[in-house]
Parts: C-alpha cells; sequence; structure tokens
C-alpha cells in the first residue's frame, strides 16, 4: 500500500504515525483543508433533510453521531499533535494552503545560506548588523570584528558596536585583557560599558553585563579547543 494513502479501515491517527515513521515529526506539516466548508455543508444536509420532513409531516430520526462539530475536529488535531509530534494547520481557502506551501519552501530554500551567513566571518554581516558604526574609522576590519561579536549569544549590533567603540579590534581587546591584574578583573572588564538604544525622546541605555563580558573573555583567552561556549 502507497505510504501516502490511507486504507478504509485506518484511523487517521494510525495513518499518520505509520506516515510518520522513519521521518522527523518536527519536519511534518498537516494542512486541513476547507474545514468550514465542510462543516456548513453538513449542516446545510441535516437542515433540508429536516424541513423535508416537516413538509411530509413525517418523525423525524437523525443521527447525531454522524454530526461532526468543529470541537469535535480540534479535539482530533490535538490529539494528532501530541501523539505524533506532527504540527496540523488549518487552511480554508486554496489560497492560503498555497500561501503555506510557498512559505515553507522559500525557507527550505534559504536555510543553506542562513546556515552559511551564521557560521562565516567573511563576506556581508548578518542580520540586524550595520555599517554606520564602522565607516567612521574606515577599518575594514572592524566589520568581520563587528561579525565576530555578534556570533556570540545575546550580543546585538548596539552591544557589538558599543564594545567596538571602546576596542576597534580583537589585538586591543587582547592586549586590555593582558594588562588586567586578574582572571576576575579581565572577565568584567566589558561588563559596565554602555550600550545605547534608540534615539532623541526613546533613546535608552544599558550595560553590555556581567553574561556577555564573561563569555567574550573565555572565548577570546581559552587555549583549549575542545572547550565549549556555554550559552
Amino acid at each position: 500500500m502507497d505510504q501516502t494513502s490511507q486504507s478504509d479501515d485506518e484511523t487517521l491517527l494510525q495513518f499518520m504515525q505509520r506516515f510518520a515513521q522513519g521521518r522527523d515529526p518536527k519536519n511534518v506539516v498537516i494542512l486541513v483543508n476547507s474545514i468550514d466548508a465542510a462543516l456548513r455543508a453538513q449542516k446545510t444536509q441535516r437542515d433540508r433533510i429536516f424541513r423535508a420532513a416537516v413538509r411530509k409531516n413525517k418523525a423525524v430520526h437523525l443521527n447525531s453521531g454522524e454530526v461532526l462539530s468543529y470541537f469535535d475536529c480540534e479535539n482530533v488535531m490535538v490529539g494528532l499533535q501530541l501523539e505524533t509530534g506532527c504540527s496540523v494547520r488549518l487552511c480554508n481557502s486554496p489560497e492560503l494552503v498555497a500561501d503555506i506551501i510557498i512559505t515553507y519552501t522559500k525557507a527550505l530554500a534559504d536555510r543553506p545560506f542562513k546556515k552559511e551567513d551564521s557560521f562565516s566571518f567573511h563576506g556581508d554581516l548578518g542580520p540586524g548588523a550595520t555599517r554606520k558604526a564602522l565607516k567612521e574609522a574606515g577599518d575594514k576590519t572592524g566589520l568581520i570584528w563587528q561579525h565576530q561579536l555578534l556570533q556570540y549569544p545575546g550580543v546585538s549590533t548596539p552591544v557589538a558596536s558599543a564594545i567596538i567603540t571602546k576596542y576597534p579590534s580583537p589585538s586591543h581587546l587582547l592586549k586590555a585583557y593582558g594588562n588586567c591584574s586578574s582572571q576576575k578583573e579581565a572577565e568584567s572588564l566589558l561588563e559596565d560599558i554602555q550600550v545605547r538604544r534608540g534615539a532623541g525622546v526613546i533613546a535608552s541605555t544599558r550595560r553590555v553585563g556581567a553574561s556577555i563580558s564573561k563569555r567574550i573573555h573565555f572565548s577570546m583567552t581559552c587555549k583549549q579547543a575542545s572547550e565549549l561556549l556555554s550559552n
């Protein structure tokens, strides 16, 4: 039997469990199309049967077990997600189905490039990075230095720019670390650097913080390649 087809004696849950075998459930998305239209059609059909029976003055016997409500559909969708780990998306029009497919297709197509940008210190800067803070210095090395700082968890463009303003290159920072009298002093070297965010009446400032300062110090001074940089 085709893995993508459902047999008559197979429940939807059994079908999805079989379909998800050998696949990462996080990569499986179930699109439920036109559920609202199906429920409206069901109600219209029942109303039509009821009206026809009333006109003929006959007793109406409707099998309530065949009635499917939106609440029933939601229970099924929640159960599928809990049991299989897959995602379920409701789509009430062909246009929405097409939009979702386009979104996933674009995300998959961009994924290799985003992954490459995340680990490369060359070329253009990553998302959110700007060159404005470095143009005045006229130092192209600063662009790579900023990109390197942006790789650290929690380091945004304003934080990186604030660090670069005081330490224009990695060598400046390493020299400052060498002048510290203790490891504790070195770990907190960047902690109190002021980071300016926004402009005008909405401008605000904050510190780089101990966590980022310690993380950068560890990365810049560690001599063991096997050591892990904590998040």
